[in-house]
C-alpha cells in the first residue's frame, strides 16, 4: 500500500516516546528540545544513497540501521552521548511494508543507544537517507581530530577490513547481502557490513584518555590521516600489526584482508592517538569493554621518513600519511625510484619532500621509464627525462598541487619498498 506524506510521518511518529527533554516533537513545524545544563551540542549530519554507500539490494531494516549508525559513530569519535537527531527520506515508493522494515531497523539502534527521532522530511525520488544527529557533552571534553601529538601511539579499536571485505565478496557474487549466509565467516562480514555497531561506550570512555580520535568510514588510512592534517603531524602505521579478524583471512587470504583493513571503508571503528603513558590505562579499558583495542603505529613530525622496508610482499609493512604545503608537495613518479630505494638521498633515507604514493594509492609506476605522471600539472606542462636512482636536473622542476592555493586536496599514503 502506497502512503502520502502526511501518513508516512505518522507512521514513523507513533514509533517515538515521549521524553522530558523533547519539549515538542514530531508534528510542528520544527522540534524543541532542552539540553542539560553545562553541555556542550555535537551535530553531525549523514546521506546514505541507494547503489553508493550501500547496495541497493539490501534489506529495508538494514539500511535503516546503518544509516543511523553511519551517524552514531561520528558521535563516538566526538566523546559525545548521543541525544537527538532528524530523519529525511526520499522514496521511489512510500511503501507501509518496507517502511515499517525500515523502521524496525533504525528504531532498534536507536532504542539501544538513546536517541530519539524529533523530525523529519519525506518526498517522492531515488531511494536516499540523510540524518542528522545531535549529541552532548561536557565542555572542553571533546575527542578532535586536531590534538595528536608528536610520539603518541596509534591504536585502532575492533577488526578494521571487515566490512570492506564482505564488500568485495558481494562484488564478486559470493555474498548476498539480503540474507544470512551459511558459512559462518562469510555471516560475520556481511553483519559487520550492513549492521555496524558504533563505539559509543568507547567513545565516552576515551575522555580524558587520549589526544585524537576519529571514526573509520572511508578506510583507516584515508580517516587517520585526517587527524594528521588536522594535526600537522605524521603517522606512520605497522601493518603486520593490524588486527585482522580470523573470519577475513580464512575468506581472502591475508595479503587481502590487510589492504581491505588499511583501505577499506564501513567499518565505523575508532582510530585514536594517546600518550604511551597511557598503554596501561587502555589496555584494561579493553578487557572492561570486551572490546580489543589494538596500537598500530606512532605520530612522528615531519613527514614520518623513518618508515621500514617492506619485504616481496603487496602491502607495505610501515605506511606513511603526512600534510604538507606546496613546498613538500608529493614528488610522485618523477621520484619513485629514489623514494624506492633511498639511492641518491643522503642516509638513505627519504626526507619529506621525496613522500610518494604507492600504486594502488594512485596510480603512480615504480618504474625507471621517463615520467608519464598525468596527476601533476609540472609534469603536463613540461615532461622531464627520468633519471632512476638519482635525483639530477628533473629535481629543479618540481611538482606542483593541483589547487591554486597551494593546498594538497588529500593526504597521501607512502608506502616504501626495497
Amino acid at each position: 500500500m502506497s502512503l502520502d506524506e502526511f501518513a508516512l510521518i505518522e507512521r514513523i511518529a507513533r514509533r517515538t516516546r515521549a521524553r522530558a527533554d523533547i519539549v515538542l516533537g514530531i508534528g510542528d513545524d520544527a522540534a524543541l528540545l532542552q539540553p542539560a545544563p553545562g553541555q556542550q551540542l555535537a551535530v553531525t549530519a549523514d546521506t546514505l544513497n541507494a547503489g553508493v554507500h550501500f547496495p541497493a539490494e539490501s534489506a529495508p531494516a538494514d539500511i535503516g540501521w546503518k544509516a543511523l549508525a553511519t551517524n552514531l559513530s561520528d558521535l563516538a569519535a566526538m566523546g559525545a552521548t548521543p541525544a537527538w537527531c532528524t530523519l529525511s527520506l526520499s522514496l521511489p515508493q512510500a511503501e507501509g511494508d518496507w517502511l515499517d522494515a525500515f523502521a524496525d531497523g533504525l528504531f532498534a539502534l536507536a532504542d539501544a543507544s538513546g536517541i530519539a527521532v524529533v523530525g523529519g522530511d519525506t518526498t517522492r525520488g531515488p531511494l536516499s537517507i540523510s540524518i542528522t544527529a545531535i549529541g552532548q557533552l561536557p565542555a572542553a571534553q571533546a575527542l578532535r581530530r586536531d590534538g595528536a601529538r608528536v610520539g603518541d601511539d596509534i591504536w585502532i579499536s575492533g577488526h578494521p577490513g571487515d566490512a570492506a571485505g564482505a564488500l568485495r565478496l558481494w562484488q564478486q557474487g559470493r555474498l548476498d547481502v539480503r540474507v544470512a549466509a551459511t558459512d559462518a565467516d562469510c555471516e560475520r562480514l556481511r553483519q559487520r557490513l550492513q549492521r555496524p555497531m558504533p563505539r559509543l561506550p568507547l567513545g565516552l570512555a576515551l575522555r580524558g584518555l587520549v589526544h585524537a580520535a576519529a571514526d573509520v568510514s572511508d578506510g583507516l588510512l584515508a580517516d587517520l590521516g585526517h587527524i594528521a592534517s588536522r594535526s600537522g603531524v605524521a603517522a606512520v602505521v605497522q601493518a603486520d600489526a593490524l588486527p585482522l579478524s580470523s573470519a577475513l583471512c580464512d575468506t581472502l587470504g591475508t595479503d587481502v584482508a590487510r589492504d581491505c583493513a588499511l583501505r577499506g571503508g564501513d567499518d565505523y571503528e575508532l582510530c585514536f592517538t594517546a600518550a604511551p603513558e597511557r598503554r596501561q590505562a587502555l589496555h584494561a579499558l579493553s578487557s572492561t569493554l570486551a572490546l580489543p583495542l589494538t596500537r598500530i603505529g606512532v605520530i612522528a613530525g615531519g613527514a614520518a621518513s623513518a618508515a621500514r622496508a617492506m619485504p616481496a610482499a603487496s602491502v607495505p609493512r610501515a605506511i606513511a600519511i603526512s600534510w604538507r604545503r606546496s613546498r613538500d608537495a608529493p614528488a610522485c613518479a618523477r621520484r619513485c625510484r629514489s623514494a624506492r630505494t633511498g639511492r641518491g638521498v643522503p642516509g638513505g633515507q627519504v626526507p619529506s619532500p621525496w613522500i610518494t604514493r604507492p600504486p594502488e594509492t594512485c596510480g603512480t609506476s615504480f618504474t625507471p621509464t621517463p615520467c608519464r605522471c598525468r596527476r601533476c600539472p609540472g609534469h603536463r606542462r613540461r615532461r622531464m627525462p627520468h633519471r632512476p636512482g638519482r635525483i639530477g636536473r628533473d629535481a629543479r622542476q618540481p611538482c606542483v598541487p593541483a589547487g591554486a592555493d597551494g593546498r594538497l586536496a588529500a593526504p597521501h599514503a607512502a608506502g616504501f619498498r626495497e
